[in-house]
């Protein structure tokens, strides 16, 4: 884990708004010039700090969703 400073704070708290912010987008949100961001989005990627990027779903649409569980079992021969 690298240590986060303050740009890094406002990066990541922007992106768990947004988490599909383009590079430029934050910059300019952030007021910070495109090729910082880049280089420390980067470096908290491959340092694994930003593990993944996740889509949550509107509780209303789920709501109308048909859900099932299924198991199967398999016995070889």
């Amino acid at each position: 884990m690298i240590r986060l400073d303050d740009i890094d704070r406002k990066i990541i708290a922007r992106l768990q708004i947004d988490g599909r912010a383009t590079v430029t987008t934050l910059a300019g949100v952030l007021e910070l010039a495109r090729g910082t961001v880049q280089t420390r989005l980067t470096r908290l990627i491959d340092s694994r700090t930003i593990k993944r990027f996740t889509t949550e779903l509107n509780s209303i649409e789920t709501d109308e969703m048909v859900r099932a569980v299924m198991m199967i079992e398999v016995r070889g021969n």
